[in-house]
């Protein structure tokens, strides 16, 4: 995060470390309606499947996670496109999520006002809701390369275009 507060952007950009999320969202849900984002990139762990016996395909080391869907927050089809197209452009590692059984801060943010796209990238993790849960090192690099892209690379005409129906990164 330091290279974004020490390379000036012209996105105005609000990092925000919320609270309470397991017990209702609640740090999301007031900060989103206090700083009114026009996009909210949520970055949280997610469970990583690479042991024996779990089915889930995410894993340690295979980079950051792209959240499509979880159980309060499906993504924009543009923004899904968006971003595959910056982590493929940019040797940027990455698996995407499908979660069911759990949800992020951008189950709050998302319906906050009349509505603020969120993209949800989030870190495998083992043994996570423990007191020694496991990340790899290159995942969180990750993360915050595809982070500061996106930051980088956004402008206003861009964000419209990749909200509309059929965004293709190409365009």
């Amino acid at each position: 995060m330091n290279s974004l507060i020490n390379k000036p952007t012209d996105n105005e950009v609000t990092l925000a470390a919320t609270v309470q999320e397991e017990v209702g969202l609640r740090g999301a849900r007031t900060t989103a309606d206090l700083v009114y984002p026009n996009l909210a990139i949520v970055i949280d762990t997610t469970v990583a499947g690479d042991t024996p016996e779990d089915h889930n395909i995410i894993r340690l080391g295979g980079g950051v996670t792209i959240s499509v869907i979880d159980s309060m927050t499906i993504l924009n089809r543009g923004l899904l496109n968006y971003l595959e197209g910056i982590c493929r452009t940019n040797n940027i590692h990455y698996q995407l999520g499908c979660f069911l059984d759990g949800g992020t801060d951008a189950g709050n943010i998302h319906k906050s006002r009349e509505g603020i796209p969120s993209i949800i990238l989030s870190i495998p993790m083992r043994y996570m809701h423990t007191h020694r849960g496991v990340v790899h090192k290159f995942d969180i690099q990750e993360t915050l390369r595809l982070v500061e892209y996106i930051v980088r690379d956004l402008t206003v005409e861009k964000y419209r275009k990749i909200l509309s129906e059929n965004y293709n990164y190409r365009e």
